[in-house]
């Protein structure tokens, strides 16, 4: 049984609080009523229409009539995930990628209407020169417009500050790399990453310029944003090199550091295809020149990141999918030196659990534990040693048994791609969201054990106080590991 823990407590009602801003306050009463429902540890499907319901129109489909238009389900099969905009209670999800589906166009799932509705419209693509010398497809409009399609893995979330959906990238249509710019008539270079702005979503409109839709004539929602971190020379750290940076079977985990979104997630830097992690701080979201990246760990006799990760910003672990185990770094001192662990955990309370670098895992701050998902009913709780730091026993419990829900009540096995980033945390409902079938587009929630309904946000000086408070416990939690 799965224990609260009062910092994880405070931690989790300051994350229902940030994106519950005065401009937007969904009407989130039918999820709420299905949640209030349910048993904890079980689940409920949410979708009340089919994901490709809301696809575009064929002849609208970058490369209309080619076998790279006809699968838009491969936004959800190609490895994919999505973002939990917790401001709207919408999914968001874009994906496709490499050699599955070229449409660069942007879905959501409202959790006011649990239906599917196409957000963008995709560009229009044509082929250019990569870095590599090869050929590969970018909207029309140029990448500073729009990105291309991609695999997107474990690397799309939103930023509540920024109010903004980052799409980090992944393996980019049709080069299977990184997403590329184009320096001159040979030549391109890495770029990215984007954010997509939510506010802006219309499925009438392309995601980039007037005119860059597969229609001309269709009309432009100037929806992305390119940070183009190599090209606004944002402040990097050394050995950090913006011209080649994979993204492929990358992780991410979003929090908040000093007022500012920061993601903290794994890629391939150079050639290489250890998985480095990086810390991405967002300052501005209208001056992308002032966004920092640096180095938070590196990757040392530890199984690679490769499925999907959750971190807890108290005792400032980041724990992800490594393939046959988990792997964890430690976020109090980063940099090159900071160095990946792997983690074994003993299982307790019986059942087998088969670890899978497709496994989806995301940090619960409502009961200070990380919870792991692979496909099917079963649910398991990852715990930390008690100090909060990766040396000691880690434990790995099975939560909701999946055997004991009825067909329908639970989600069917996961597509053979796995679950990746379609496992997240909803701040706003204090429970998760899981995405499978890539056809219906499946939507389910899980009501975790202890749930109940997220807090109002308080008076100002009531909020000040909470911050006040908060600080402390962060600092006694620190130093009680220090001791």
């Amino acid at each position: 049984m799965i224990r609260m823990k009062p910092v994880a407590l405070a931690i989790a009602l300051l994350g229902a609080q940030l994106p519950l801003t005065a401009s937007a306050n969904p009407d989130m009463s039918g999820l709420f009523s299905i949640l209030e429902g349910m048993s904890d540890n079980s689940w409920s499907r949410l979708n009340l229409n089919s994901f490709l319901d809301a696809a575009p129109d064929p002849a609208l489909r970058a490369m209309p009539g080619s076998s790279y238009a006809s699968l838009p389900q491969s936004v959800i099969y190609a490895w994919s995930g999505f973002a939990w905009d917790s401001q709207r209670g919408d999914l968001i999800i874009y994906g496709g990628g490499h050699a599955n589906y070229a449409g660069n166009e942007v879905y959501r799932f409202s959790g006011t209407t649990q239906r599917w509705e196409l957000a963008s419209l995709p560009s229009a693509v044509e082929k250019i020169p990569n870095f590599r010398g090869e050929g590969n497809f970018v909207p029309v409009d140029g990448a500073l417009n729009a990105p291309p399609s991609a695999h997107t893995y474990d690397n799309t979330s939103y930023l509540p500050i920024a109010d903004r959906v980052l799409m980090l990238g992944g393996a980019a249509f049709q080069s299977g790399g990184a997403y590329t710019l184009q320096v001159d008539a040979t030549t391109s270079r890495a770029t990215g990453p984007y954010f997509w702005d939510p506010s802006k979503a219309d499925g009438t409109k392309v995601g980039g310029t007037t005119g860059s839709g597969v229609d001309p004539s269709t009309l432009g929602g100037e929806m992305w944003q390119n940070r183009d971190l190599a090209g606004n020379n944002a402040i990097t750290a050394p050995g950090i090199d913006l011209s080649y940076f994979s993204n492929v079977e990358g992780t991410s985990a979003v929090t908040q550091e000093g007022g500012k979104d920061v993601v903290y997630f794994t890629a391939r830097l150079g050639g290489g295809t250890s998985s480095t992690l990086f810390r991405y701080e967002v300052a501005d979201v209208a001056d992308p020149s002032l966004d920092r990246i640096s180095i938070a760990g590196t990757n040392f006799n530890a199984p690679n990141a490769v499925g999907a990760a959750g971190y807890d910003p108290i005792s400032k672990l980041y724990v992800a999918v490594g393939g046959t185990a988990f792997v964890g770094w430690d976020l109090d001192v980063q940099g090159a030196a900071n160095r990946s662990a792997a983690i074994a955990p003993t299982i307790i309370g019986g059942g087998t659990f088969e670890s899978s670098q497709f496994t989806g895992i995301d940090w619960d701050p409502m009961r200070g534990v990380w919870l792991v998902w692979g496909g099917g009913g079963d649910v398991w709780a990852l715990d930390a040693p008690d100090a909060g730091t990766l040396a000691g026993e880690w434990t790995l419990e099975l939560i909701a048994d999946g055997s004991s829900f009825a067909d329908g009540q639970k989600p069917a096995e996961l597509i053979s791609t796995g679950v990746l980033g379609k496992w997240k945390y909803a701040s706003n409902l204090d429970a998760f969201i899981a995405l499978e079938d890539s056809g219906n587009g499946n939507v389910w929630v899980y009501r975790p054990e202890g749930w109940t309904n997220p807090v109002p946000i308080p008076e100002p000086e009531t909020y000040a106080m909470f911050l006040l408070g908060l600080g402390v416990l962060a600092a006694s939690r620190r130093l009680r590991r220090k001791s």
